[in-house]
């Protein structure tokens, strides 16, 4: 029991050295905040499509009539 104790309290050293896993976790958080931009941006790109899509219905439904 002592010797695993001590293998792991070698081991926990080397495990905070180690970078291998960042690059994947850095990645990751740049996706989710590209992602989280895009989905709020779209409510107002959403909007303003929507307004000019009304406009052009209202200026076709007032000149073909």
């Amino acid at each position: 029991m002592n010797d695993m104790v001590l293998r792991i309290c070698a081991a926990i050293p080397n495990l905070i050295q180690r970078e291998e896993g960042q690059d994947i976790v850095e990645y990751s958080l740049t996706f989710v905040m590209v992602a989280f931009g895009c989905a709020a941006s779209m409510t107002f790109v959403a909007d303003g499509i929507g307004t000019v899509f009304s406009q052009v219905v209202d200026l076709l439904s007032t000149n073909l009539t």
